[in-house]
């Protein structure tokens, strides 16, 4: 039986990744970071890892549009914020 705290956990993760492939990317933002805020959520790098690999263009170069921003921005909430969810929760 999952417990409620579980379910919303899986509830924002799986909203967060239907939102990448149907919903704007300040949905996904949002749900990312609304999950990082409350949980020490890894899922927020698969997700931002799944963002890049779907809009990323195909001929990589070494331009600024060819980082892998999804990635980058899902580690940042999931370290960054890392301090601050701690210290809300204790």
């Amino acid at each position: 039986m999952w417990s409620r705290p579980n379910t919303a956990r899986v509830l924002l993760a799986l909203a967060a990744l239907v939102s990448v492939f149907v919903g704007p990317w300040w949905a996904t933002l949002i749900l990312a970071i609304a999950l990082t805020l409350r949980y020490r959520a890894w899922e927020v790098i698969g997700i931002g890892l799944l963002m890049d690999i779907l809009f990323m263009p195909f001929p990589v170069s070494l331009s600024f549009g060819a980082l892998p921003w999804g990635t980058i921005i899902a580690a940042v909430l999931l370290f960054g914020l890392e301090p601050l969810r701690r210290q809300l929760l204790t």
